[in-house]
């Protein structure tokens, strides 16, 4: 792969989309986590 300039494709826009969607539940899973751990940590409910 280089700097070369192209159009991208239909199918690696869907991929690129569904990866990002994909992260996107990962954070949100994993923030919650984060937040349920300190609550944990420091008692609060």
């Amino acid at each position: 792969m280089g700097n070369t300039k192209r159009e991208v494709t239909t199918s690696e826009v869907h991929q690129i989309r569904n990866e990002n969607m994909d992260l996107k539940q990962l954070i949100a899973e994993l923030s919650l986590e984060v937040r349920m751990l300190k609550k944990s940590l420091t008692g609060s409910e």
